[in-house]
């Protein structure tokens, strides 16, 4: 008689190796912050592009006391379904250099949401949310593991 063993081996070794979801596409959406006196918002529209857990690209801006921005360069970097990304740009009426922080985005469904924080100069100017579409955005493919 014969006996047949089988082995399973599963791994407790921690690793790093996030696999990070695809950022790539067109993106439109907005931006808000809401103070006492004021408020700032606009509309965000442009292109992000991904290679593994790294972000570039351009985005434009409306809505600023720089009045409209277009084609910023991005650059930033994603872990699993959150994307943080940066803009900078000199704004000559206001007189200063502007950092735009786009933070924790969280993409589910081609909706991504988070939140943004401007410096001027490198010190804290503002902060609030911000929502992004992902414009003609194709169905997720599908893989299939077969197990025999």
């Amino acid at each position: 008689m014969a006996l047949l063993f089988s082995c399973i081996f599963i791994s407790f070794f921690p690793t790093n190796n996030v696999l990070a979801d695809d950022f790539s596409g067109a993106w439109s959406g907005s931006y808000t912050f809401t103070n006492p006196g004021y408020q700032i918002g606009g509309n965000l529209t442009g292109n992000i592009n991904q290679t593994g857990n790294s972000l570039d690209g351009k985005l434009s801006v409306t809505g600023t006391r720089c009045t409209n921005l277009s084609n910023l360069p991005l650059s930033g970097s994603v872990s699993g379904n959150i994307a943080s990304f940066n803009l900078s740009y000199t704004c000559i009426p206001i007189g200063g250099a502007y950092e735009f922080n786009f933070i924790n985005g969280t993409l589910v469904n081609n909706k991504m949401v988070g939140n943004w924080q401007v410096y001027l100069n490198g010190s804290f100017y503002a902060s609030g949310t911000f929502t992004l579409l992902r414009r003609n955005a194709a169905l997720p493919a599908v893989t299939l593991l077969l197990l025999k």
